[in-house]
């Protein structure tokens, strides 16, 4: 039998990929399991970004920027090639 993972995050206490792996070795115990995919997913909202770099291997740009008060914070962005993923 083979099985494909593929989740959202568990918020507040795993990350999809910590996910994936968790349910991967509860169902590895199995051994009927031939094979287990592992797919993590994101919605868009918290964790987006994350699961982008796992599958794209994304550059982190560090910068300088404004928060909504005019304070000086530094602030990541990802980038490949000539594209920019902001979250």
């Amino acid at each position: 039998m083979n099985i494909l993972i593929a989740p959202d995050k568990f918020k507040d206490s795993l990350n999809a990929l910590e996910v994936c792996k968790a349910l991967e070795k509860g169902l590895k115990t199995n051994s009927n399991i031939n094979k287990v995919f592992i797919f993590p997913l994101a919605d868009g909202g918290d964790g987006s970004l994350d699961i982008l770099n796992y599958y794209k291997d994304l550059k982190p740009n560090q910068v300088n920027v404004k928060d909504p008060l005019f304070r000086n914070i530094k602030s990541t962005y990802y980038s490949q090639n000539d594209i920019a993923y902001i979250s």
